[in-house]
Parts: structure tokens; sequence; C-alpha cells
């Protein structure tokens, strides 16, 4: 699972947490495509099946449409500066590596994860 394009401002753990903050925040969530795009306050998961040992065989919600996708977080603990636990719902396709006619579905999956700050004080 991936978080990426989150408006950060001036490098510092003030404007990080803020950020953080304020995207965990959010009611909606844009489903990042590769190559990257503009949109901000993004969200991406990829799949690496487990027969593939060396991960020559990826998925992911970045190498085709997702527009009828959803993600969802349903709880924010800040357990400590910077140390969030999250929870939440998504719905979403995966596709293949370079062969977007091949995807799997994914609906009503679910998440439990900790994030943590990079910056230091």
């Amino acid at each position: 699972m991936y978080f990426s394009k989150i408006p950060l401002g001036d490098s510092s753990l003030e404007n990080e947490l803020t950020s953080m903050r304020s995207f965990l925040g959010l009611n909606t969530f844009n489903y990042e495509t590769f190559p990257g795009n503009t949109i901000i306050n993004n969200v991406a998961l990829d799949f690496f099946p487990a027969e593939y040992e060396n991960q020559e065989i990826d998925y992911s919600s970045r190498f085709g449409n997702n527009t009828d996708a959803s993600f969802t977080i349903a709880s924010i603990l800040e357990v400590e500066d910077g140390l969030f636990e999250i929870e939440g719902n998504f719905s979403c396709k995966l596709y293949k590596f370079n062969e977007e006619t091949e995807y799997k579905i994914l609906e009503n999956g679910q998440f439990k994860i900790k994030i943590h700050s990079n910056l230091e004080e």
C-alpha cells in the first residue's frame, strides 16, 4: 500500500505531520496511475504472487483504470506524535504489469496498518 503526492511544503517535521493529518482526514482518495500522474493525495496497492519467488510477476492498481474503485479510512489513532494506526476499506482492480487486459478484482478489502513520520526534530 502506498500513499503518495501528499503536499508537504518545507521539509520539516511540523509540515510533515500537518500534511499527514490532513491527508488521513480526507473523505475521498485518488488511485495513482503509472506512469505518475499529477493528481495529489494518491493511494496505490501492489500484489506480488507468492508462487513467483523473484517477484517477476506483479499486479498493481497503478497499471490501469481504477475510476470506479474506492478507498476509505475508517479509523485514525495517533499513538504518539508521528505514529498513526490506520484502519479502512478498499475495492479496486490490480492489473498485471504490461498487461492491462489481465487483472484481479479486490472487493471489500480491509487494512490495518501503522505509519510513522520520516523526519525527526
